[in-house]
């Protein structure tokens, strides 16, 4: 008796090892991201600045050499002849492994613009912009994603007069 209660206790615990195995039960506990749940996992930012570490940058102000321009608030103000396109991807847990993570956003944004010896002297036009951007992630949930572009035809533009939108458009990957 005592033998065949050893043997059916030794089956028992060998289940139970088996059942505890993590094998194919951790992929079971994988989470698919999706657009609704993702932000329980992660931090998504980006927008679209004026490059203020460009090597062009104006000072304007109404007596600049002939190429004042008048601002929005009746103030100087400086203008860059360069846009920054900026997105990044945060975990926001380190208790998580992140997965394969790719993130695609799209910035889109539109600008005034200054020239110099543009026969007026104010904001004299506009140029908009978009791109669509995709970040991979390490195994932390962290990416990010930096682009300067100039502005076309040696215009220059101001923070004040930019605007731009940020759109999360598709999220994959998985969050154990």
């Amino acid at each position: 008796m005592k033998k065949v209660l050893a043997l059916v206790l030794t089956f028992i615990l060998l289940l139970s090892l088996t059942s505890c195995g993590g094998g194919e039960e951790s992929k079971s506990n994988a989470i698919e991201l999706t657009m609704d749940n993702y932000s329980k996992y992660l931090d998504i930012t980006g927008g679209i600045s004026c490059n203020e570490d460009s090597d062009n940058e104006l000072y304007v102000g109404s007596l600049n050499r002939g190429y004042g321009i008048e601002t929005p608030s009746g103030s100087t103000l400086y203008v860059y002849d360069t846009i920054n396109y900026h997105a990044s991807v945060e975990g926001l847990s380190q208790n998580f492994n992140y997965n394969d993570i790719k993130v695609t956003v799209k910035l889109t944004g539109s600008c005034k613009t200054f020239k110099l010896g543009a026969p007026s002297k104010s904001f004299y036009g506009s140029q908009s912009f978009e791109n669509d951007i995709e970040i991979e992630c390490d195994i932390t949930g962290n990416g990010s994603f930096n682009k300067d572009e100039k502005l076309s035809d040696g215009a220059y533009t101001a923070s004040e007069v930019l605007k731009s939108n940020f759109e999360i458009v598709s999220i994959s990957g998985t969050v154990t």
